[in-house]
């Protein structure tokens, strides 16, 4: 995906055994309009994590969830997905 990094967001959920893991949103202004992509870390603001305002060309994939709330898919971004399954 290619398109200019519009905004970003964290939400921290607590885990039971302790400690923290958050979900970093960024919301991708694209030709087709914004499109936001997820990903897990267990840091708060991950060196990875693009800067607003910068141009990116990052790989995506599309991911299907199940919840209590029911199904759907979301935009994942990042190429290693070795522990930061969601």
């Amino acid at each position: 995906m290619r398109g200019i990094v519009q905004a970003r967001k964290r939400k921290k959920f607590d885990m039971k055994a302790g400690g923290s893991r958050f979900v970093i949103s960024l919301i991708i202004g694209t030709s087709n309009g914004p499109v936001t992509v997820e990903r897990w870390s267990d840091n708060a603001l991950p060196s990875y994590t693009p800067v607003v305002g910068n141009t990116v060309d990052m790989p995506v994939r599309i991911q299907h969830y199940t919840t209590a709330r029911g199904s759907g898919v979301r935009l994942v971004w990042g190429q290693d997905d070795s522990g930061d399954q969601f």
